[in-house]
């Protein structure tokens, strides 16, 4: 974490991309084995993900910035991604995004998929409330199938997810992020 003076004597505390992938891995991690314990699904260990925006309309409290982040992030809706086109799409100049709830929405042999859903303000680390989850931005969630019954363990893959195919202009696009 790098610190910053500002004219007033106030500290800037900059999420750096280091900290932002070690708290992604962590949460992931956590997530995981937090799940297992309550589905009969196997979790694969090969994680990807995709980003949910929690409103894509635009709104009179977002800044140009976080407009810009919004309309880049519309294209990549339901598109499965790594761990490294995640912070390629959500860490921009030591702001991430003020929350971030995850939790696995698909698992087979292969791979499991993580569904971030995001806020669509971005703060910085200062802004980041460390009190709810030491994995800042990051909640990972359950997300739980209605009409279950207390301690029964269900299938994961309860919800339909249908990816989309990540289209050569969005596979440039990932590498000019990077």
């Amino acid at each position: 974490m790098t610190e910053k003076v500002c004219i007033f004597g106030a500290r800037i505390l900059k999420m750096e991309k280091e900290k932002f992938l070690d708290h992604l891995n962590r949460s992931s991690e956590f997530l995981i084995d937090f799940t297992k314990e309550k589905v009969v699904n196997s979790l694969s260990k090969n994680l990807k993900y995709v980003i949910k925006v929690n409103e894509y309309s635009d709104s009179p409290h977002l800044t140009n910035y976080e407009r810009g982040i919004l309309s880049k992030l519309k294209s990549y809706r339901n598109i499965i991604l790594t761990k490294d086109d995640v912070v390629g799409l959500l860490w921009n100049d030591n702001k991430v995004p003020l929350w971030i709830n995850s939790s696995v929405i698909k698992t087979s042999p292969e791979e499991t998929i993580i569904e971030l859903t995001i806020s669509r303000r971005l703060r910085s680390e200062e802004d980041l409330n460390y009190k709810a989850d030491i994995y800042a931005p990051f909640h990972p969630l359950i997300p739980l199938p209605p009409n279950l019954e207390n301690d029964q363990k269900f299938d994961i893959n309860w919800k339909t997810f249908k990816p989309r195919k990540n289209t050569q202009l969005n596979r440039i696009i990932s590498r000019i992020i990077k």
